[in-house]
């Protein structure tokens, strides 16, 4: 498809959506591709619905606030819901979805960070826990999370089945619990890509509105939550120091889990440091880094002597080596199934 025919048709589809959703859709251009984009929402106007979906830092508005979640109230969207953006390029249509940021929560609820891959652009969470039977691990860890992963999940199949639309086009991000549909349009003509892309989004828009009127808002999902939530006396995480959780061992590809691997290294060698840091697996117990060397190396660095800055060689302590171990003699709290069995549902056998 050549750039006028992607410029005519994202014009159309901005039209289109427009229309449909009551708002206002705009049309950008980048190098190779033309997006239909909808306009971004203030949710700091009015009486303040929604602060879990601020384009502000979510962290710096809660826990810098010392601001509490209100429910039902900052999970009411004022806005109309609709997909976010539409991307056109010569062969393929990408349609996305907003989503929020889960992670916040599991430092909120559960004071855990998931991993963050500084290395990837994969969503970390959705490494860590697109298999099933890692969910049903992290249930008893921070199971409110894992509810709505799986209530996230559910609807999202239920929507793509009913409007005919195949699942391996979805590529999911935990971590902002968001989807994304991305489907080829060689060969068609512009009234099918109007008409397929429509289809998405009807389907895309059906799921996000259950997640955003049924099920972000409800008692269910608040008693979820707050009667899991860990550290009650410390609810703005001021004194629990960082709780990594992450995926170990990991097992995909050589290359992926050699750098994976020296990630969650740096990680320990950072516990190693500051024993505060801590790092578990997902079934709770510590990870510690064994077997490792203190290698001395020299180090040029930048002082200030009789007010001017000048080079100095020094000494400094080097971790080197050493292997990745699970401590079974040191884990998490894992909530008791009684506490939990609003994942029975999901999980049955976890309860037998």
């Amino acid at each position: 498809m050549d750039a006028e025919r992607r410029e005519l048709l994202a014009n159309r589809l901005a039209k289109e959506l427009s229309e449909r959703y009551g708002c206002e859709f705009g049309v950008v251009s980048r190098r190779d591709f033309w997006i239909c984009r909808r306009p971004n929402r203030d949710y700091f106007k009015g009486q303040g619905l929604m602060y879990t979906y601020t384009q502000a830092d979510i962290n710096d508005v809660y826990f810098e606030g010392k601001r509490f979640i209100k429910w039902p109230d900052d999970w009411i969207d004022p806005y109309p819901i609709s997909v976010e953006t539409v991307t056109i390029s010569r062969d393929q249509i990408e349609i996305e979805m907003e989503g929020f940021d889960l992670h916040f929560l599991c430092k909120y609820y559960y004071a855990l960070w998931p991993l963050l891959l500084l290395f990837s652009n994969e969503d970390s969470m959705t490494v860590m826990l697109s298999e099933r039977e890692d969910r049903m691990k992290a249930a008893r860890i921070m199971p409110a999370v894992i509810k709505d992963i799986e209530v996230f999940l559910k609807s999202l199949r239920s929507s793509l089945e009913r409007w005919n639309v195949s699942q391996r086009e979805a590529k999911c991000d935990f971590s902002e619990l968001e989807v994304s549909l991305k489907f080829d349009i060689v060969g068609m003509n512009d009234e099918q890509i109007i008409n397929e892309v429509l289809k998405r989004i009807e389907a895309l828009t059906e799921h996000l509105k259950r997640m955003k009127t049924e099920w972000f808002p409800s008692e269910e999902r608040r008693k979820c939550y707050e009667e899991t939530k860990l550290f009650r006396d410390d609810p703005f995480r001021e004194r629990i120091w960082s709780r990594v959780i992450c995926k170990w061992p990991l097992k995909r590809d050589r290359e992926f889990d050699k750098k994976y691997e020296d990630f969650v290294r740096d990680e320990l060698i950072e516990s190693l440091k500051d024993p505060r840091h801590k790092v578990y697996n997902l079934d709770g117990y510590k990870l510690r880094l064994a077997d490792y060397k203190l290698v001395t190396e020299k180090v040029r660095t930048k002082v200030i002597e009789s007010e001017k800055v000048v080079e100095r060689e020094i000494l400094k302590e080097k971790i080197e080596g050493g292997k990745i171990i699970v401590d079974k003699h040191s884990r998490l709290y894992k909530f008791p199934l009684e506490k939990i069995e609003f994942l029975k549902e999901d999980f049955p056998e976890l309860f037998k």
